[in-house]
């Protein structure tokens, strides 16, 4: 009985699983290539003449990993169609009531800590949003079905009613979350610009991943490692290093520029209350990213009656004792590119993203020192002052280089 190789037409083939299926691993991670080489050995049978094939045998060749293919688990994020979710308030109110014992900062993260796990199991049926739309569509075409068989109907006229209802929810519930992930204002809801919405989603995200560095040198770095290294190096050479022993400040000069008064040094150490820390909240935008805790801005504005009490203590015990929760100093530093041939570190412009409890003090402290800005800063500056504009600079300096030109003119500006 011979062998041949390299038959087109196979009857029977045996194979063996070349890697565990994901239930049984969850930690294994799919590869990107596989090279299989199958030798096959044709056994010619005397009875019928018909080939049977048999896998002798199977190599699999794993994709090289690299350490940012590692699939990590996802973290809480808050989206704010979560707050239109049916069952939202009472499970919000059900866990804040819970009482805990400790300072008002590790109270409110310990609450909204224990708040994470209820609330991501109250927010799965928008992991699958998708299908949910498309059985959501459904439903109308089978109740419109029914009215039609049944005319004037009203229990059936009122099903066809829900059911519509029922996929504009779950379509404006999709467009709010994408809406959300994109970071969009410029374009409101209910327009339907989903697809537009995942563009700027695949896009954000290819924008905010580092694969590869370059060094001033032109040596390329792939690994994490090396990237983290290199990113650490460059930043605290600009923030530069700690010093034990500081020069003193000159009160003498200090005294020869503008100082604040009396009355505007009383407003900076005065208690805070709490229509500032309200109005802090209203100005942060319910778009913005998400800190290291997951929630954003929405989470608090919509949940403002039951979480009132113990954020404003927490915020107002920062004020008090001027101490702030580790927890809540946390800073998440996104690098986002300049341009789309960004190769260096410099190359790549910082974004912080901080807790939601961290803007709302940010915001307190800028607002109070905005007050009294005015009384300290020259009148030459024009950048980052409110009420000022950096083109009425621009325009300035180009009306006194025009002045250059005019011979004998009184009014032309000298330097002194």
């Amino acid at each position: 009985m011979g062998h041949q190789c390299g038959v087109t037409k196979f009857r029977e083939m045996q194979w063996k699983p070349i890697y565990k299926p994901p239930e049984e691993k969850k930690t294994l991670y799919p590869m990107r290539e596989v090279q299989r080489r199958l030798v096959y050995i044709l056994k010619r049978s005397n009875k019928n003449g018909q080939g049977l094939i048999k896998v002798e045998e199977i190599e699999a060749k794993g994709y090289h990993m690299k350490e940012h293919d590692i699939i990590k688990k996802t973290k809480f994020k808050f989206f704010n169609c979560v707050a239109n979710l049916e069952r939202y308030e009472e499970v919000v109110s059900r866990s804040w009531r819970e009482p805990l014992v400790g300072i008002p900062m590790y109270v409110l993260w310990s609450k909204l800590k224990i708040l994470k796990p209820i609330l991501k199991k109250l927010s799965r049926p928008l992991a699958h949003v998708h299908q949910n739309i498309a059985k959501a569509r459904i439903d109308p075409e089978k109740a419109q079905f029914d009215l039609i068989m049944v005319i004037m109907n009203n229990h059936r006229i009122e099903e066809v009613m829900k059911c519509t209802e029922n996929v504009i929810r779950w379509n404006e519930l999709e467009e709010d979350m994408l809406k959300h992930k994109a970071k969009i204002d410029w374009l409101r809801l209910g327009d339907g610009n989903n697809s537009y919405f995942h563009a700027s989603i695949k896009s954000n995200q290819n924008a905010k991943s580092v694969r590869v560095l370059y060094m001033e040198d032109g040596t390329n770095m792939i690994t994490q490692e090396e990237i983290e290294n290199e990113v650490l190096d460059y930043y605290g050479k600009l923030m530069g290093k700690r010093v034990n022993n500081l020069q003193y400040i000159d009160i003498e000069a200090m005294r020869d520029e503008a100082q604040l008064n009396m009355e505007q040094r009383e407003y900076l150490v005065r208690p805070v209350n709490e229509l500032e820390i309200c109005k802090a909240l209203i100005d942060i935008n319910d778009q913005k990213s998400f800190g290291l805790d997951g929630f954003g801005s929405r989470f608090l504005k919509a949940n403002w009656n039951t979480i009132k009490d113990d954020a404003i203590t927490a915020i107002m015990e920062f004020f008090g004792k001027e101490r702030l929760y580790k927890a809540f100093n946390y800073t998440v530093v996104t690098l986002i590119p300049k341009s789309d041939d960004s190769k260096y570190i410099k190359d790549h412009r910082p974004i912080y993203v901080c807790t939601i409890t961290y803007k709302i003090i940010s915001k307190v402290l800028t607002a109070q020192l905005g007050m009294v800005l005015r009384s300290i800063i020259g009148q030459c500056y024009a950048t980052f002052v409110p009420g000022k504009q950096i083109q009425n600079q621009i325009l300035l300096a180009y009306e006194i280089i025009k002045g250059y030109a005019r011979k004998r003119d009184p009014h032309m500006y000298t330097p002194t």
